[in-house]
């Protein structure tokens, strides 16, 4: 099984990370959030998410030259997480 790239983890969990503290400071700051806005910060968020585990193994210089198919593809919602077997 190839190695986990930490350097991608890091990366976009960690942005994934800032994405969700930003929509925190609003709630606890009570701030105007609607359902767009809210909508568009989620999904920068989940992108991350999904970059994180669709990346997880690809090597730097790929992730660095990421061509628009494979940013398409690591940005779907992962069809092999759920799936332990993989």
């Amino acid at each position: 099984m190839p190695k986990l790239n930490r350097a991608i983890l890091r990366y976009d969990i960690g942005d994934c990370v800032v994405q969700l503290q930003q929509i925190l400071t609003k709630l606890d700051a009570r701030k105007p959030l609607d359902d767009i806005e809210y909508r568009i910060e989620m999904q920068h968020a989940f992108h991350h998410l999904n970059f994180a585990w669709n990346a997880r193994q690809w090597p730097m210089k790929r992730y660095e030259r990421c061509s628009k198919r494979d940013f398409k593809k690591a940005g779907d919602f992962p069809k092999d997480l759920l799936n332990i077997d993989d």
